[in-house]
């Protein structure tokens, strides 16, 4: 999954997305500097296992995955300018990633 905001959308929910036997519900929302994508399987038997990949336009001051500051995946996206990381959707989870600017506020 990629998702990407245009300029003008600060957020927004699809619901009852079919990935193969599951169905997944997916928001996303921004304020100011910091954009938090929450995802959760809401059918389907077999947890899915899903690979988020956002192209951050500049530099990423601060990821968090459910609540959890995750300094590695802050690294990696600063070296390759991609923010990716896998979730397995055993429950609602959540990626989150300040912009640019000082560390976490």
């Amino acid at each position: 999954l990629a998702p990407a905001l245009p300029a003008a959308v600060d957020r927004f929910t699809l619901e009852g997305i079919v990935v193969g036997h599951a169905r997944v519900a997916f928001s996303c929302q921004r304020e100011g500097r910091r954009t938090r994508f929450e995802v959760e399987q809401v059918a389907g038997a077999t947890p899915l296992n899903l690979v988020i990949e956002e192209r951050p336009s500049g530099r990423v001051a601060g990821v968090w995955v459910d609540g959890e500051e995750a300094p590695d995946l802050r690294a990696a996206a600063a070296e390759a300018g991609v923010l990716r990381t896998q979730l397995i959707l055993d429950r609602r989870r959540a990626l989150e990633w300040l912009a640019g600017g000082a560390e976490a506020e």
